[in-house]
């Protein structure tokens, strides 16, 4: 009797093996092309300015360029440390390829590292096969660019709020931990008991690392966790154990970062206990209201708000069904997305930090429910043939090919107003002041950093996401204004002897060092105006 061996098939467990990397690799490449084509859109719009200029955008070009002109790295930071954003950066900036090609990749980096934090929400959260994941991930993701596509002016302190994980420095990893975390409260609360060990420690280790550098996590992330879990113990979904266990991780969590943050507290020059101020709370939720009503008067800010009111909406009625059904993984997911925007807004107003990037989890949790979203099998039946798949990943290469040359082009493309004024600055070989939200685009650009000082309006050092090793030089010799700049108050130095143009820049040119800088006074974030590409002021 002979034995016959079967020829392995394209059906075999060869295919079978490579199968989920392909699902997986599709995935990626698919959030790749979205997020190009969304980076694109921003440097095609006002939006670049925030994304390349802005005086809080460029804070790592400028500890980067302050390091490499080997200054002492003697910094004065906000209660944010912004330590993983810095790695990103210098790991981009070290290509060679410039500041704002840098800033570029990193928008990039940002969107898709979103598109792998839902991806991991995705495999936390729910069942069945690999493709169904990979595509709830998607949806989700493709429902955060499409708001991204709905930002496009340059006004940072608005509620164009999803383009700002795009930046370096508008706490886009504090964004991504959110959004980890929130896929780990749900393991903890709805997987079997192992499962949920293991995801109870990672969730500690997540809120340290992000209390480390951001203590607003416990705000954005911590807060709502422990809100879901009351609500689905008090509904009777999650026994209380699983809320306990939730949390001790968070808890735990926070401690060990508030105890790492101890080595950085020389430069940390305000802590989070001091932005809040309980008695500005209806002027607070007045100017939220009012950026509201100004983010609606136009097409595509009504359109964004009114899409994430109602896939929160949505998700209200979905909570109310999974917990019906005693779907708990869902119901825990879903409980996270509603009570996230709720605590976020409401905790902004009675705390009466009148800062919109505050807000940012209204419009990124209300789509974390997405990747419950099943392929229907229609979409399914179509995909399999081989010419849908096909057409479709020469669309998306062509979305992502074009993304990338309009992004590359946007670079490449230098801010030609500040290109004058850092050649201005350069060629004289003097050392100048201005005001924050004026000189931080052209200061991350300069060659030697040091050459503009950051002071307020009557040349106080302001030593404010800065390096206070600046301030060595004691006297300047011209100032730098823009349209918002108010007059300056020169003493008895009198006015410039000259006024060079620099498009929206002018320097006030005394010649020789004849403007004292003084001590600085209380540390405080400047509250300036700041102007937009067209000159008109906006609120800082």
């Amino acid at each position: 009797m002979s034995t016959t061996v079967a020829a392995p098939t394209r059906d075999g467990p060869l295919r079978t093996a490579r199968r989920p990397l392909a699902v997986e690799a599709a995935g990626l490449g698919a959030a790749v092309a979205l997020a190009l084509a969304a980076v694109a859109h921003l440097c095609l719009t006002p939006r670049a300015w925030v994304l390349f200029s802005d005086a809080d955008s460029v804070l790592l070009p400028m500890m980067r360029a302050s390091a490499t002109a080997g200054e002492p790295q003697r910094w004065a930071l906000s209660s944010v440390l912004f330590l993983p954003e810095r790695g990103l950066y210098d790991a981009t900036a070290a290509l060679g390829l410039g500041v704002r090609a840098s800033l570029a990749i990193d928008a990039v980096v940002n969107l898709v590292l979103l598109y792998a934090a839902l991806r991991l929400v995705a495999a936390l959260v729910r069942r069945g096969p690999r493709a169904q994941g990979v595509a709830g991930a998607l949806t989700a993701f493709t429902a955060f660019t499409a708001l991204t596509f709905l930002d496009s002016t340059a006004a940072w302190d608005s509620l164009e709020l999803p383009s700002l994980l795009a930046t370096t420095t508008y706490y886009s990893a504090t964004v991504l931990a959110t959004v980890v975390a929130a896929g780990l409260g749900t393991a903890v609360l709805a997987s079997p008991r192992r499962r949920a060990g293991g995801a109870g420690i990672a969730l500690g280790a997540v809120t340290a690392g992000s209390v480390l550098t951001n203590p607003l996590f416990l705000a954005w992330a911590a807060a709502p966790l422990a809100v879901a879990a009351a609500v689905l113990v008090g509904t009777r979904r999650v026994p209380l154990r699983r809320a306990g266990l939730l949390g001790a991780g968070l808890a735990t969590g926070a401690v060990a970062g508030f105890l790492l943050r101890i080595p950085f507290a020389s430069v940390i020059v305000r802590d989070p206990g001091s932005y809040a101020d309980p008695s500005n709370a209806l002027p607070t939720l007045a100017y939220l209201v009012h950026h509201l009503i100004d983010r609606t008067s136009s097409a595509e800010g009504l359109a964004s708000v009114s899409a994430i009111d109602t896939v929160l909406v949505l998700d209200v009625l979905l909570l109310v069904r999974a917990t019906r059904a005693r779907r708990t993984a869902p119901a825990a997911l879903l409980a996270i997305a509603v009570v996230t925007p709720v605590i976020v807004t409401a905790g902004t107003v009675l705390l009466g930090t009148a800062a919109l990037r505050y807000l940012q989890p209204a419009w990124f949790a209300p789509l974390l429910p997405l990747v419950l979203v099943p392929l229907p099998p229609r979409i399914r039946d179509l995909l399999r043939p081989r010419a849908p798949r096909v057409a479709l990943a020469v669309v998306l290469t062509v979305a992502g090919v074009a993304g990338a040359g309009i992004t590359a082009a946007g670079a490449a493309t230098p801010d030609a107003d500040i290109r004058c004024l850092d050649t201005w600055i350069t060629t004289s070989g003097r050392t100048g002041a201005g005001l924050f939200q004026t000189i931080r685009g052209p200061k991350a650009l300069l060659a030697d950093p040091r050459r503009l000082l950051q002071v307020d309006r009557d040349l106080r050092a302001e030593p404010w996401l800065t390096d206070r090793a600046d301030y060595t030089v004691t006297r300047v010799s011209f100032l730098v204004a823009d349209p918002s700049t108010p007059a300056f108050s020169t003493g008895s130095a009198g006015p410039a002897l000259r006024t060079i143009s620099c498009g929206r820049y002018r320097v006030l040119d005394w010649g020789r060092p004849v403007l004292a800088v003084l001590p600085s006074g209380p540390i405080v974030p400047p509250h300036p105006t700041s102007p937009t590409m067209d000159g008109s002021p906006l609120d800082r």
